[in-house]
């Protein structure tokens, strides 16, 4: 988890972000949550289509030996196989205005 960390420009904005927004004169009016889970791994679902994408964004790093990639992909196979799988994520909506 810590070498895909630096995947995102910013890993803590949704806990600063309401506050710099006002901070810009800006009202924020609501923010929600849209989770992303699968408890399990299918053809196009979110977490099995990340994986590749993990695998060659901390590949690119150099900070994780290739076998222990290659490891960390297999394990999620077998953890789908065995019925104990599970992956969860979310996105952040800040609902802004510009107040009059």
């Amino acid at each position: 988890m810590a070498a895909f960390a630096p995947h995102c420009a910013h890993t803590r904005l949704p806990r600063t972000l309401a506050p710099l927004l006002r901070a810009a004169g800006l009202a924020v009016d609501a923010v929600t949550y849209f989770s992303i889970i699968n408890a399990t791994q299918y053809d196009g679902c979110y977490s099995k289509m990340l994986v590749p994408f993990i695998l060659t964004y901390v590949d690119s790093q150099g900070t994780v030996p290739a076998d222990i990639l290659k490891a960390w992909s297999q394990e999620q196979a077998e953890l789908n196989a065995r019925g104990t799988y599970f992956f969860s994520t979310g996105r952040f909506n800040f609902s802004i205005r510009k107040p009059r």
